[in-house]
C-alpha cells in the first residue's frame, strides 16, 4: 500500500462516507480501465438475455402480483413476499419494492428487468473484484474478475428477475468487507462505521434471508486480511461490538418476518428430498450435494434449472457420492489451515465459501431447496478468490513457463463467455425452458410435471399425461401430481381413471376437496360403500359437514334400494363451493 492510499484510508476513517462512493473512489475510479474490461466482459456474457420474456417465480412474483403490478407499497411492506394463492413464504419488501418500481418504470415489458438484471450483476462484479484485489496481485484479481463475470452457474441469476437479489446481496456483502478492512487497518472502528455494517446487514437481509451472513466474512477478514499486531483479545473487543450490531439486524429481520408470516420463523416449505429426514440424515444427503456445488462452480459444463427428485433424493446411508463431498470438506479444512499464512487467499476463499453456503445447507434448518444455481452466486465469489489464490501460489514455481497460467485464465474466460450465451436463451420463455430442463434433467419429476401442465393447457392431452405419468414414476409423493391429473378425467366425465387419481392425491395432502370428487365418482359407478367411507373420511379432514352428510344420506340410500350404476348425474352444474361438478340426482 502506497503512502497516498494509506493517507486516504486514514483520513476517510473520520469523515462521513457511504459505501457506494468509498468503494468508488477507492477500489474502482483508480483503474478505469480495468473497470470497464470487467463491465465489457459482463456485458458480452449476458448479450442472448434481452429478448427473454417472464418465466419460472417471475411469473407469480411479478406479472400476476397485484401488490408489485400495482405499487402498492403497503401490501408489499405487509404481506409476504408469494402472494396470495400461494403458501405464504419468505419476506423480501425490499426485493418486491424494486421490482415494483421495475414494473411500474419499465410499463409490464420484460427487458426492463433484464437490463436492471444486468447492471446489477456488473455492479457484483466489480464489488467482487474489490474482494480479489485485498488478497491478490493486480492481474490475478483482474483475471479471477473476468472469470466470475463470465462464470455459467450465473445464468440463472441474472435471467430471472426475482433473483435480483442474490445480485444485490452479494455486492452489499462485498462492499462493505472491502470498506470493514479498511476501516479496520486504518485503526479504531467508529460507531458510525459499525453502524454503517449493521444497517448493511438490515438492508441485505430485506433483500434476500442470506444477507446475514455477512459476519462470517468479517470473521474470515479478521483471520485472514487483517495484521496480527494486536492479540485475539483485542481483536475480539474490537470485533464485538460489530457482532452485536449485526445480531440485532438480524433479530429486527426474524421479528419482522414472524409478524408477516404469523410467528412462521422458517417461512418457506421444505423440500421434498428433506421432508421426514432428521439432522443427520439432511447432512448426509448435503454431503453427496457438496461435490455439485464445486463442480458447478469450477466447471460447470452441465447446468439445470432443477434438482428436484429424482436428480437428487435423499440419502439413506453413505455413498460414493457422500464419501466424496466429505473428501472436499476435509481438503478445503486442511488447506484453510495449511495455508492460511503462506496463502491467505486460499484460506479467505474456503470461510467465504463456507459462509455463503451456510443458509442452504439445509443441515441445522431445512429450505426449500436441495441445491439450485443461483444460490451459488454469492458463494462462487469465494471460489474465484481461492482459484486465485492457487494461481498465485503456483506461479512462482513454474519458473519460466508460468506464462501459460494467463493463457489459461483468458480460455477458461473465452469458453465461460461461450457456454453463458448459449445458456440465456433457454430462459427465454415457460416453453424453451420446460422443454430444455427434461432434457438437461430427465430424472426431475417436477420438470415432467411442469412440462405436462403446459401440454395440457395447450390441449396436448398425449403428451400431458405421459409427462404426468413419467412423473408420478419417478416421484410418486406428490398429491397434487394426482389431483391434476385426476381433474383432467374428471372433466371430461372419466371417473374410472380418476378415482385411483384422487383417492391417492386426497390421501397424501388431506385434501376434502377432491376427496368430494372421488365421492361422486364413486358414486356414479355404484361403490356406494366405498363412498361412504371417503364421506366420513372427507369429515375427518374437515369438509363440508352438509355436503359429506348429504353424500354418506345417497350412498345409504342407494345400497338400500339397489341402485344400478349411472344413477347419480354429475354433469348439472356446481352445486357446492367443495364440488365442482352437482352432485343432484336419486337412487
Amino acid at each position: 500500500m502506497n503512502s497516498a492510499t494509506t493517507s486516504t484510508a486514514h483520513s476517510t476513517a473520520h469523515e462521513p462516507e457511504s459505501l457506494l462512493i468509498s468503494l468508488w473512489q477507492r477500489h474502482i475510479h483508480q483503474l478505469n480501465w480495468q473497470t470497464l474490461v470487467l463491465i465489457a466482459f459482463t456485458l458480452a456474457a449476458t448479450l442472448t438475455i434481452y429478448s427473454n420474456g417472464f418465466v419460472q417465480d417471475d411469473i407469480p412474483i411479478i406479472q400476476t402480483n397485484p401488490a408489485v403490478t400495482g405499487f402498492d407499497v403497503q401490501r408489499i411492506v405487509s404481506e409476504s413476499y408469494w402472494p396470495e394463492g400461494y403458501t405464504r413464504d419468505l419476506y423480501r419488501p425490499l426485493a418486491s419494492t424494486l421490482l415494483a418500481v421495475q414494473w411500474w418504470v419499465g410499463e409490464g415489458q420484460p427487458v426492463a428487468f433484464r437490463i436492471i438484471s444486468v447492471l446489477l450483476a456488473c455492479l457484483a462484479t466489480l464489488s467482487a473484484w474489490a474482494v480479489a484485489r485485498m488478497l491478490l496481485s493486480p492481474s490475478n484479481a483482474l483475471g479471477v474478475a473476468a472469470l466470475f463475470a463470465v462464470h455459467p452457474v450465473h445464468v440463472e441469476t441474472i435471467a430471472v428477475a426475482v433473483n435480483q437479489g442474490e445480485l444485490i446481496v452479494a455486492a452489499i456483502i462485498a462492499m462493505t468487507t472491502v470498506l470493514y478492512v479498511k476501516w479496520r487497518r486504518a485503526g479504531v472502528l467508529s460507531w458510525r462505521q459499525r453502524l454503517t455494517v449493521g444497517a448493511a446487514v438490515l438492508i441485505a437481509g430485506l433483500f434476500k434471508e442470506h444477507g446475514i451472513v455477512l459476519p462470517g466474512m468479517l470473521v474470515a477478514a479478521e483471520l485472514f486480511l487483517l495484521e496480527n499486531r494486536d492479540s485475539l483479545a483485542h481483536r475480539w473487543r474490537e470485533f464485538r461490538p460489530v457482532l452485536l450490531l449485526c445480531s440485532l439486524a438480524t433479530t429486527m429481520l426474524v421479528l419482522a418476518r414472524s409478524m408477516v408470516l404469523d410467528d412462521d420463523l422458517a417461512g418457506t416449505f421444505i423440500a421434498e428430498g428433506l421432508r421426514g429426514q432428521t439432522m443427520a440424515g439432511r447432512a448426509l444427503t448435503m454431503l453427496g450435494v457438496v461435490p455439485e456445488w464445486f463442480r458447478l462452480m469450477l466447471w460447470p459444463a452441465s447446468l439445470q434449472a432443477d434438482y428436484s427428485p429424482m436428480e437428487i433424493s435423499a440419502a439413506d446411508g453413505w455413498g460414493a457420492a457422500q464419501f466424496l463431498g466429505l473428501g472436499i470438506l476435509m481438503l478445503c479444512l486442511l488447506a484453510t489451515i495449511r495455508y492460511r499464512r503462506t496463502a491467505p487467499a486460499i484460506s479467505f476463499g474456503v470461510l467465504w465459501m463456507a459462509a455463503a453456503l451456510f443458509p442452504v445447507s439445509n443441515v441445522l434448518v431445512p429450505t426449500g431447496i436441495v441445491l439450485a444455481e443461483r444460490t451459488l452466486y454469492l458463494a462462487s465469489i469465494g471460489m474465484m478468490v481461492t482459484v486465485g489464490g492457487m494461481l498465485q501460489l503456483l506461479s512462482p514455481r513454474l519458473g519460466r513457463t508460468r506464462w501459460f497460467l494467463p493463457g489459461l485464465v483468458g480460455l477458461l474466460a473465452i469458453l465461460g463467455l461461450s457456454r453463458s450465451l448459449s445458456r440465456y436463451p433457454v430462459w427465454a420463455s415457460k416453453e424453451s425452458l420446460a422443454v430444455q430442463t427434461v432434457i438437461d434433467a430427465p430424472l426431475s419429476y417436477r420438470a415432467r410435471y411442469t412440462l405436462g401442465s403446459m401440454r395440457m393447457e395447450e390441449g396436448d392431452a398425449r403428451e400431458g399425461i405421459a409427462n404426468f405419468r413419467a412423473a408420478l414414476y419417478l416421484w410418486p409423493h406428490r398429491g397434487t401430481l394426482y389431483l391434476h391429473l385426476g381433474d383432467y378425467y374428471w372433466d371430461r366425465g372419466m371417473c374410472v381413471p380418476a378415482i385411483p387419481m384422487f383417492a391417492k392425491g386426497a390421501d397424501l395432502i388431506l385434501a376434502p376437496q377432491w376427496r368430494a370428487k372421488l365421492v361422486a365418482c364413486r358414486m356414479l359407478l355404484g361403490q356406494y360403500d366405498q363412498a361412504k367411507a371417503d364421506a366420513l373420511q372427507g369429515i375427518r379432514e374437515g369438509g363440508s359437514l352438509p355436503v359429506f352428510r348429504r353424500w354418506i344420506f345417497l350412498a345409504d340410500s342407494a345400497r338400500r334400494t339397489g341402485a344400478p350404476p349411472g344413477s347419480f348425474d354429475l354433469s348439472a352444474g356446481p352445486a357446492d363451493s367443495t364440488v365442482n361438478r352437482s352432485t343432484s340426482g336419486a337412487p
